[in-house]
């Protein structure tokens, strides 16, 4: 989520920017929200049964619903 999250806080890359990445990623990765956020990175492990891994799904969530208002 790096990748994405730290160059449009920075203002360094544009909302629409973001949402490509996001369309381009649910081709490759598929359409559900485990799966892209495994994809682009965002978490590593087990979202279900490792609660700093959910911390970090649920934060990613947030950024695209929230933020980019994906």
């Amino acid at each position: 989520m790096d990748s994405v999250y730290e160059p449009y806080s920075q203002n360094l890359i544009s909302r629409d920017v973001v949402k490509q990445v996001i369309e381009k990623s649910k081709t490759a990765a598929g359409k559900g929200m485990p799966q892209l956020a495994r994809y682009l990175k965002a978490v590593e492990g087990d979202i279900n049964n490792d609660e700093e891994e959910r911390r970090r799904f649920f934060k990613f969530k947030n950024f695209l619903y929230k933020t980019v208002k994906i």
